[in-house]
């Protein structure tokens, strides 16, 4: 929960593995963010690896003030260590907004289960980001900003559309590898930062 007025970049160590569940189990993981009055907050995980036969049910909601801004990545990979091409048996994610604990602006929903990885034509890293912001941003330029940005990083499939009620942006990533998502989240990052009226860069500006 962040305070009025505060600045938090939310990371972690390192990317998480998610290994092989039994038929009936799944690993589970619950994210419930709260940003007050005029609070600036980057959730930006680390993507997760999914192993064969792994199971994932996540869930992220965001309650985001109407004067507040908040940025939410996620991002998973496939890897098999036995190169033979195994994939995940499910993965199943939620994520909601909401402003002002209203009703909710949006509900993604997505849902794979033993998925042909057929479909994903060659792609193994999957990312999306939630752009939340207020009513004084020019959400146009920043979408041809942020479009611009991401059509220079080579190997990355990229879609960036308005969020309902204006809300703010949302972004659906697809690349060879992990590295290309990492490079669109900091360029998503970048424009996001500068798009704060007097932000610093968070991630990087801390007290001592």
């Amino acid at each position: 929960m962040l305070g009025p007025g505060t600045a938090v970049c939310l990371t972690n160590q390192g990317a998480t593995s998610v290994h092989r569940a039994d038929p009936a189990a799944r690993a589970m993981e619950t994210v419930m963010l709260h940003v007050a009055s005029g609070a600036r907050l980057e959730y930006v995980p680390e993507p997760r690896i999914l192993f064969p036969d792994a199971a994932l049910c996540q869930s992220v909601e965001l309650d985001c003030a109407s004067d507040a801004c908040a940025l939410v990545v996620d991002a998973f990979t496939m890897h098999d260590p036995s190169g033979e091409a195994r994939g995940f048996r499910e993965l199943e994610t939620t994520f909601c907004l909401r402003r002002l604990g209203g009703e909710p602006v949006l509900i993604d929903r997505t849902r794979l289960c033993r998925p042909d990885l057929g479909i994903f034509r060659g792609h193994r890293a999957f990312g999306s980001a939630v752009v939340v912001l207020t009513s004084n941003h020019d959400l146009e330029k920043l979408l041809v900003l942020l479009t611009t940005a991401l059509g220079d990083v080579s190997g990355l499939y990229a879609a960036a559309s308005m969020l309902p009620g204006s809300a703010g942006l949302g972004v659906r990533l697809a690349a060879l590898d992990l590295r290309q998502v990492r490079l669109a989240f900091e360029q998503i990052g970048a424009i996001y930062r500068r798009s704060l009226l007097g932000a610093v860069d968070v991630c990087r500006a801390c007290p001592d």
